[in-house]
C-alpha cells in the first residue's frame, strides 16, 4: 500500500477559523427591542426652573418698599446764643433734627471766608460719641466734622458740635457759613448707610455781627 503525503498549507487553519467565526455570527439572533433598551444609557431628566414675571415683580416691589422706609427729612440747625462782636469770641452750635428718623452718622462740611472769620476750636456733642473727623483750616476756610454711633441709633434734635469762633473783621451783611456738597466733603445725615438729609435741609447760615465796642 502506498501512502501519499499531502503538505498542509499553513494558511488553512487561519482560513478555517475565519469561516467558523462567520458561521457563528450568522447563527446569532438579531437583538430585540428589549435588548436595545437594556443596553441603552440611562436617560437623566432635567426639569427646568422657570421664574415667572410675577415673582420678579414681587421681589422688585419688596426692594422698593425697603428703600422707601428711609425718608429724606433730616435738617441741620445752626444757631448762636447772642450776637457776635468783632474781636470777641462766640459759639455757633450745630444740631440736626432727624425728622423722626433713627440716624447713626452725621457729616458736616462748612466753608467760610478766612478774611472775616477765625475758628478757635471745635467741641463735640454728647450724643454722637464716635468722632470720625474733627478739623478746620483758617488758611483755606474749611470746617470738616463727622461723628456717629457704633451699633446704636439716635433720633430727635441732636447736638452735633459747637464751634468757637472769632470775627476778625466787620462785614455789614454778616458772615456766611456755607455747607459744602460734593465728594469727598459731602454734608449729609445717614441712617444705616442711606442718606436722609432733606433737600434744602442744609442752608447757608449768616452770622450777624455787631460793631466792635470801643473801650
Amino acid at each position: 500500500m502506498r501512502f501519499s503525503v499531502t503538505k498542509i498549507n499553513k494558511a488553512a487553519p487561519v482560513f478555517l477559523a475565519l469561516l467558523f467565526l462567520l458561521a457563528a455570527c450568522q447563527s446569532q439572533p438579531e437583538p430585540g427591542a428589549e435588548d436595545l433598551e437594556a443596553s441603552a444609557l440611562p436617560v437623566v431628566s432635567v426639569t427646568p426652573v422657570v421664574v415667572s414675571e410675577e415673582a420678579e415683580q414681587t421681589e422688585e416691589a419688596a426692594e422698593e418698599d425697603t428703600l422707601q422706609e428711609v425718608e429724606q427729612n433730616a435738617v441741620f440747625i445752626l444757631n448762636m446764643e447772642e450776637k457776635a462782636q468783632v474781636g470777641e469770641e462766640f459759639i455757633v452750635s450745630v444740631l440736626v433734627d432727624t425728622g423722626g428718623q433713627e440716624v447713626d452718622m452725621v457729616q458736616v462740611n462748612l466753608n467760610f471766608d478766612p478774611g472775616f472769620l477765625e475758628i478757635i476750636e471745635i467741641e463735640a456733642g454728647d450724643v454722637l460719641t464716635v468722632i470720625l473727623q474733627s478739623e478746620f483750616d483758617n488758611q483755606t476756610g474749611v470746617i470738616d466734622y463727622a461723628a456717629g454711633l457704633l451699633g446704636e441709633t439716635a433720633s430727635g434734635e441732636i447736638p452735633v458740635m459747637q464751634m468757637k469762633m472769632k470775627a476778625v473783621q466787620e462785614m455789614s451783611s454778616g458772615i456766611p457759613l456755607r455747607f459744602n456738597f460734593g465728594l469727598p466733603r459731602e454734608t449729609s445725615v445717614y441712617s444705616q448707610g442711606q442718606a436722609v438729609l432733606k433737600k434744602g435741609g442744609a442752608e447757608d447760615y449768616i452770622i450777624k455781627l455787631a460793631p466792635a465796642v470801643d473801650d
